[in-house]
């Protein structure tokens, strides 16, 4: 992910002290780290979606989906935002009813997230997995192999 270049060498650090609590599964904590980026620095790139990431990993769904909405609507790693949107939205449905049919607004986001960059893998795997669910497996291995294709590249 490229920074801003007029970041700061402290702001580069912090970034990077997200990057790694993300990594090591310790959403919560870069949530807290990114509320204090955004506080003193908002005008670097990703924190919205860097945000989602951390918001997904900690089991905050609802947040996750705001700040990949967020990430989408200023025109910041568009398709893994949407992507990140329909895995939030697959939590959020795991925990409660939620409007519309889940399952078709997953597939509509991931179907925008391949729009938004065909050669992206990650949201060609995840529509896989939801039309296997759906029991269109023809698409869904279809999916498969062009996401197959797109990590050999």
């Amino acid at each position: 992910m490229g920074f801003d270049s007029r970041a700061s060498q402290t702001e580069i650090e912090s970034l990077a002290s997200v990057a790694d609590l993300l990594e090591d599964g310790e959403g919560s904590k870069a949530l807290r780290l990114l509320d204090s980026i955004r506080e003193n620095s908002p005008q670097l790139p990703f924190l919205d979606y860097l945000g989602a990431l951390a918001a997904l990993q900690a089991g905050n769904y609802a947040l996750a989906s705001r700040l990949a909405n967020s990430s989408t609507e200023k025109g910041e790693k568009v398709s893994d935002a949407l992507a990140l949107q329909a895995a939030a939205l697959e939590g959020c449905a795991a925990e409660g009813p939620v409007l519309g049919d889940p399952t078709l607004l997953r597939q509509s986001l991931l179907e925008r997230a391949i729009s938004a960059d065909p050669l992206n893998p990650r949201p060609r795997l995840d529509l896989a997995g939801v039309l296997r669910k759906k029991g269109q497996l023809r698409e869904a291995i279809s999916h498969l192999q062009a996401a197959r294709a797109q990590l050999r590249r």
